[in-house]
């Protein structure tokens, strides 16, 4: 399965909040308190977007995790660097397993 390749831009619309992808800006989904609407022909390709959202919350812990430097702690900064790097492949690996079949 492959997720929507264009670049995903988030926008509000009138009070209706919209994924949308590429240059024209087509409509991947729309995102309400209560649902969010798929409008992406292709099943696969709906699913695989519907993965790659529901696992964006463990991919931006990721993220935030590398960013601050989290990791194993050591003194010695090489291997705390090393730990770091370690455990944060580990939690990134862990999110795309997620998004991805």
């Amino acid at each position: 399965m492959k997720h929507t390749k264009d670049k995903w831009i988030f926008k509000n619309v009138f009070g209706r909040l919209l994924i949308t992808a590429g240059e024209n800006g087509f409509v991947i989904a729309t995102v309400t308190n209560q649902s969010i609407t798929h409008f992406i022909k292709n099943e696969e390709e709906a699913i695989a977007n519907a993965k790659l959202m529901t696992a964006s919350p463990k991919m931006l812990k990721a993220l935030k995790e590398i960013s601050e430097g989290k990791g194993r702690y050591n003194e010695d900064r090489l291997i705390h660097a090393s730990n770091t790097i370690e455990d944060m492949v580990i939690i990134a690996n862990k999110a795309i397993k997620e998004a991805t079949p």
